[in-house]
């Protein structure tokens, strides 16, 4: 009998959301994979090939949608996969 664990288990439904567009899951995808979990929008850039200012866009909207945490350090802004799951059904 395998249990799984709730808090991984809603990242990867996250992760995998038809409700997002792929570009927003694309960059959702690169900050879930950042090995610290703190990436700016210039680090998604380099990986995703898109503009700085593209992926800053996209990281807005996934901040808003509460995917992601945002955490201001002096003029950079680091994004990580959020923490909080939600529960509402």
């Amino acid at each position: 009998m395998s249990s799984s664990n709730p808090v991984t288990t809603a990242k990867a439904e996250r992760l995998n959301n038809p409700l997002i567009p792929e570009s927003l899951n694309k960059t959702l995808s690169v900050i879930s994979q950042k090995r610290n979990g703190m990436i700016t929008s210039d680090d998604v850039s380099k990986v995703t090939g898109r503009s700085r200012h593209l992926e800053s866009g996209y990281l807005c909207r996934l901040y808003e949608k509460h995917l992601v945490d945002r955490n201001r350090v002096g003029k950079k802004v680091y994004y990580s996969v959020s923490t909080i799951i939600d529960r509402k059904n």
